[in-house]
């Protein structure tokens, strides 16, 4: 047992007590709706505690993704990288060194990137005897077919001769000479007319191969420059070129940021989302934030508050418009259970937006609403009873204010008197229960108005929808009930005070 200041007349009071000793204010009640408030505030914070928590358990799997995907990134780059030292060609090594440069501090790039100079420095002094070398042998062939096809000439003669064996020559030779210009679209048409003499297929293979390297070289040089549909167009005709694969996915993407940032700037939101959504293109994620946060604008601009939330939260944002367009939310939602007499559900919904436009007021509007203390509950249970001015009878008005209703049952009759009612107030309250409906009898809901006043409801459909309709409103005093307006004009009679039947 703890002693507690009487919230009425601030005497100190047992919490324990019915009643305060003092005053007779209604000590236990008020504790125990004090503590359903209690109650319904810890829900409320278990929710928020709940949601940041989610939150947070979302932005972690967010952050780790982004972090696996970061590693599989440098993965790819860092395979192409050790392929390309592995090859025999100094370019490739150079391009090698670039791609360890760009990934530096994953795995052992940075050892690689110290071995690539020397590499590179062995492999061109190679290509420069090698090139040496091909151009003597290039020459050799070349004199040596010129020779053999004089001799063969003056031996052999004829036309035939020429045709088969002088115009191979020719058109070898100027292949030959072409390739040397690195000239290879020449160089292969020329080829395929001869592809039965010597190693033409074999240099054939030779040269597309160089062709290959040639465009993917200068495809990568307008990837630099941001020229992706040229270099995209180069790409898909050396689609099978090592590499080649990377380089397309990366075009592709990028030109679908570069539409989406066109859709974007038209304020096409939700197509720019599209393209921004399964792509990894560099500011890609920035992009679909500001598409997020340009839906949430438009949305709020249309009242449309629960879509905007949606996409504030899309954004990851929850700055002064977020709470606006949330306070707005619950405030709504609040009033709408007010206005359907839901005062409970009120409740919860003006905490949300507890300091929002005149949320604090409502609030107080719905808790008194909802919280009927036992002293009023007890003056609500009962009958109550108004002669008649032109019968001998009279009214009788009884209401049920239990746990689980609260319900109103009136009738009237010539034989009603206040000593018929007397004697007779169990047979009249059993009638509460009554389903019968007639002229006589009728029970309607009652509801606390919250401002000291209450009504006797009735139900109708209109339009498919149900909807209420406030008959008469009273007032509750400890001995009598007053009927302070009517619905009807014919019920102006039924206005007045009605005394408590003990």
């Amino acid at each position: 047992m703890a002693l507690i200041n009487c919230p009425e007349c601030n005497r100190e009071v047992s919490d324990k007590a019915e009643m305060c000793p003092n005053c007779g204010f209604g000590v236990a009640k008020y504790i125990e709706r004090q503590n359903k408030i209690l109650k319904i505030q810890e829900e409320v914070e278990k929710e928020a505690y709940y949601f940041v928590k989610k939150k947070k358990e979302a932005e972690k799997e967010k952050a780790e993704r982004k972090k696996r995907e970061e590693e599989n990134k440098k993965d790819t780059i860092y395979n192409e990288a050790v392929d390309k030292y592995a090859s025999e060609s100094s370019k490739d090594v150079e391009n090698a060194e670039k791609l360890f440069y760009i990934i530096s501090d994953w795995r052992d790039s940075e050892i690689y990137l110290n071995k690539c100079k020397d590499r590179i420095n062995k492999l061109k002094q190679i290509e420069i005897i090698q090139e040496e070398k091909r151009k003597k042998e290039c020459k050799k062939i070349i004199f040596a077919t010129v020779i053999i096809g004089i001799c063969v000439a003056i031996i052999t003669g004829g036309y035939g001769f020429y045709k088969m064996v002088v115009v191979p020559q020719k058109i070898y030779i100027s292949a030959m000479q072409n390739i040397q210009s690195e000239e290879y679209e020449e160089a292969i048409e020329k080829l395929q007319k001869i592809t039965s003499y010597k190693d033409a297929l074999h240099q054939i293979e030779i040269v597309s191969e160089a062709i290959c390297e040639r465009d993917y070289t200068y495809a990568k040089e307008l990837i630099a420059e941001q020229k992706y549909s040229e270099a995209l167009e180069l790409l898909n005709q050396v689609s099978n070129y090592t590499g080649a694969d990377a380089l397309i996915y990366k075009c592709k993407n990028a030109l679908r940021y570069e539409e989406g940032t066109a859709l974007l700037e038209a304020k096409k939101y939700k197509e720019a989302i599209d393209l921004f959504l399964y792509n990894d293109f560099d500011n890609n994620a920035e992009k679909l934030k500001e598409c997020y946060m340009g839906l949430a604008y438009q949305e709020k601009a249309n009242n449309a508050y629960s879509d905007a939330l949606k996409y504030f939260k899309l954004a990851d944002y929850q700055g002064e418009d977020y709470w606006e367009v949330y306070h707005e939310i619950y405030y709504e939602r609040g009033k709408e259970a007010y206005n359907n007499l839901d005062f409970k559900f009120a409740i919860v919904s003006f905490k949300e937006c507890l300091n929002y436009k005149d949320s604090a007021e409502m609030l107080q509007k719905s808790e008194e609403a909802v919280y009927i203390d036992d002293t009023t509950r007890e003056m609500m249970s009962g009958c109550w009873y108004k002669s008649s001015d032109n019968t001998n009878g009279g009214r009788v008005i009884a209401i049920d204010a239990s746990e689980q209703s609260q319900k109103l049952w009136t009738a009237w009759d010539y034989y009603y008197t206040y000593e018929y009612v007397k004697e007779n107030r169990e047979e009249i309250a059993d009638n509460l229960t009554n389903t019968v409906y007639n002229q006589y009898k009728k029970k309607y809901d009652v509801i606390n108005n919250g401002d000291g006043t209450y009504s006797a409801l009735s139900s109708f459909t209109e339009d498919k929808k149900l909807k209420k309709i406030r008959l008469f409103t009273f007032k509750l005093t400890e001995n009598s009930l007053k009927i302070i307006s009517v619905f009807y004009s014919g019920w102006e009679n039924d206005i007045g005070i009605y005394r408590k039947v003990k």
